[in-house]
This record gives structure tokens, sequence and C-alpha cells, in this order.
């Protein structure tokens, strides 16, 4: 085969891996913008404890891996599009995945009139609320608990490790700056998000195709935004007296979804013994067999 040939099939293939991503992003955001508007009532968590979490796995082991999902979304990723699956052996290891409030109550997603900052941050506290009872079904039955969040789940974690008192054995906060560069949230606002090039150089863009900007996604994207508003508190401050030194802070320098950390955060978390890895790529860097197998046998040794 000539080598133009051969160029020209790289090329092709390229495209048709674009186009696939593509296509399934549309095919996501029309499913979303398809879950009905409703109006907005309260979440209630389930007395059941079994019920604030989704587990898979052998609940007779004795080490529980809790991941907490970025999002906000709509739906728990408990067997697909979560870093848990990229551990060796995987399907040998105690997987839960805690629910959250706009996941087990779908008018806190799709709420018409939407959200007010008030309903959000009550939404917020029933989502740490949900983690903490599930981290105490663990602990209370003898387990080592690791929990890893991710994102807007850090940003759930965060306010576990403020609220709560951390009976995790680890707890891992990764894709999500202590203190969020406010950028972010006058963007979303203005129902806008930024994009960081190079995790440094902010852009503000839709946050969906135009097309989708005139259907209900409109309403949701406000919604789930109210939540992530909670990102204008300072935890660098706030957490000042609390004790992090079983924390492990992971971060992407190119993270385009939340920008870069800046230095004076990292120096703090390193004033509070936490662990700090940093990461050459982007927001979802960590998601590789590569990096979580290293995390795995970080956070399990003794």
């Amino acid at each position: 085969m000539k080598k133009r040939t051969k160029i020209i099939l790289a090329l092709l293939l390229i495209l048709l891996i674009i186009a696939s991503y593509f296509a399934y992003q549309q095919k996501f955001f029309i499913k979303m913008a398809m879950v009905p508007l409703s109006t907005y009532t309260p979440t209630e968590i389930p007395k059941d404890s079994t019920e604030t979490f989704v587990a898979r796995g052998n609940m007779d082991n004795k080490e529980a891996f809790i991941y907490v999902q970025g999002g906000p979304n709509y739906v728990l990723f408990s067997d697909s599009f979560n870093p848990l699956l990229e551990i060796e052996n995987s399907d040998n290891l105690l997987k839960i995945y805690p629910q959250q409030s706009q996941i087990i109550n779908t008018s806190a997603f799709a709420a018409k009139p939407t959200l007010t900052k008030e309903q959000a941050i009550y939404e917020l506290k029933q989502s740490v609320e949900l983690l903490s009872r599930t981290i105490a079904y663990f602990k209370n039955r003898d387990k080592k608990v690791y929990v890893i969040c991710h994102s807007y789940g850090s940003e759930i974690g965060l306010e576990y490790l403020l609220n709560k008192i951390n009976k995790a054995d680890k707890f891992v906060l990764m894709g999500l700056n202590l203190d969020m560069d406010l950028k972010n949230i006058d963007a979303i606002k203005k129902g806008k998000i930024i994009i960081w090039e190079d995790g440094v150089n902010p852009i503000e863009q839709d946050p969906f195709p135009g097309f989708l900007m005139e259907t209900s996604l409109k309403e949701k994207f406000t919604n789930m935004s109210m939540l992530m508003l909670n990102g204008e508190k300072r935890f660098t401050e706030l957490l000042s007296d609390v004790d992090l030194s079983n924390v492990v802070y992971v971060y992407g320098e190119s993270d385009a979804s939340v920008g870069r950390p800046k230095q004076y955060e990292i120096d703090f978390l390193k004033s509070k013994s936490v662990e700090v890895i940093k990461l050459d790529g982007g927001h979802m860097s960590m998601w590789t067999p590569e990096f979580m197998n290293k995390l795995y046998k970080n956070i399990t040794k003794e």
C-alpha cells in the first residue's frame, strides 16, 4: 500500500472517531432534553440505607471503593463511564456509587420554574447526606472505605469534609479547585460555560449546540448550574481548621473544565498534609488504567 493511501486511511479513521464522539454527545444531549419538565419538590432521603447507593461486586469484601461522580447528571453511571472500571481486576472490587439528589429526584434536575438558590443549596446538602450515610453504612460493617470524587463529585466531597465527620480511610478529590475561579461562576450565571485553554486561558461559550438551547435543556442547565454555584465558596478558608491528613488531591495542569488550581491552593493543601498529585493532562486525565492502578496501590497501602 502506498504511503499516501495509508495517510488518507489514517485521516479517515480519525474523522470517523471524531464523528462518532460528537454523535454520542448529541444523542446524550437529546436524551437529556427528553426528560419532562416538572414542578420542583424537595428531595427526601430514603429511610433504607441500602437505597442511598448502588453496589457492584461482592458485599463480603473487606474494602469498599466509593465513587462520587461528576456532572451534575441525571443518571448514575454505575456500569460505565467511571474510573473505578479502569482498575485492574475491578470486577473483584466492591464498587459503591452513592446516589445524588438530582438523580433520585428528577424534579430537581428538570424543575420548572428553575431552582432558586435556596432550593439548590438544600439539594446539594441532600447529596452530601446521601454520601455521608453511604460511608457510614460500610464503616459500620467494619470495612475499609476509600472515597474517590471527581469534578462535581468533589464539590460534594468538599462539603462532606467541611460539614461531616470524615469517616473514610482515604478521601480522594479529583478535577476540582478548592477555590473555583469566579469566571466560571460568572459564566454560569449568564447561561454560559468557560473552557480553560491549556488550563489557564478562559474562553466563554454556550454549553450546548445552538439548536439544543431552544429545548428544555435550557432549564435543566440552569438547574444544574444552580447546584454548581456552591463553587463561590472559598474552601481554602473554610477548611483551615479541618483535619485533611487522609486526603489525596489530584489535578490536571491543562484542565479545560475548571482550570488549573492556583499555587496558593496547592500550598494550602500541602500545609494540611494533603498528598497532591499533578498530572500533565486535562479534566479526565486521571481516568486511565495507568493512573487508577497507581492510585489504587497508593490509597490501599498500609
